[in-house]
C-alpha cells in the first residue's frame, strides 16, 4: 500500500467486490499481535 501510495484497497472475491481493506485495519491488527505477545513476554519474565 505504501509503495503504491494509497491507504485502501479493494478486496474482492472473484470478480465480486466484498469491501475495502485500510491501512488503519492492518495497524490495528499489528498493534493487537504486539500487545498479545508483550503480554506473554511480562508473564515469562514474571515467573
Amino acid at each position: 500500500m505504501e509503495l503504491i501510495g494509497t491507504r485502501h484497497l479493494p478486496v474482492v472475491d472473484g470478480e465480486r467486490w466484498v469491501g475495502m481493506l485500510s491501512i488503519r485495519d492492518l495497524l490495528r491488527v499489528e498493534i493487537g499481535e504486539q500487545g498479545d505477545e508483550l503480554k506473554l513476554l511480562h508473564e515469562y519474565i514474571q515467573h
